[in-house]
């Protein structure tokens, strides 16, 4: 799990520490199955990861999606939309390069991992475009 080998990383000593081996305990509790060496794991191994992983990042992009209204009266819409795309590149790039490449994560975790947390941004996107076409005419 990359933010808990980050947190180890970055913070190795004290409180961080002692959270970041909790959250791995947990993750090794939850999915045994998905964190054996030298055993790619598949969808049925990982189905609970997966329940976990997605409601996860899917509250991280909420969480993306509610600065961007927040910013709405501060940045025009080509503005926000800029940082939309940019979080979708680096999106693309985290799931797709990094964590297979780092951390050894399926590809099937790495489309569920980028659809979620993409989706929530799509449907800002569309739903503010809407409402910038409807406040020109």
């Amino acid at each position: 799990m990359p933010i808990v080998r980050a947190i180890a990383v970055l913070v190795p000593s004290g409180l961080f520490a002692s959270l970041s081996f909790h959250i791995q305990q947990t993750y090794t509790a939850i999915t045994p199955e998905c964190v054996e060496v030298g055993v790619p794991p598949t969808f049925v191994d990982c189905w609970k990861e997966v329940l976990v992983r997605i409601p996860l990042h899917l509250l991280g992009s909420m969480c993306i999606v509610a600065l961007l209204y927040m910013t709405q009266p501060l940045l025009r819409f080509r503005v926000r939309l800029l940082v939309v795309v940019l979080l979708v590149c680096y999106f693309l790039v985290q799931e797709f390069y990094i964590h297979p490449f780092e951390y050894e994560q399926p590809l099937f975790k790495s489309v569920i991992d980028f659809f979620s947390w993409v989706t929530p941004l799509a449907v800002y996107i569309l739903l503010d475009y809407r409402h910038v076409l409807l406040k020109k005419y």
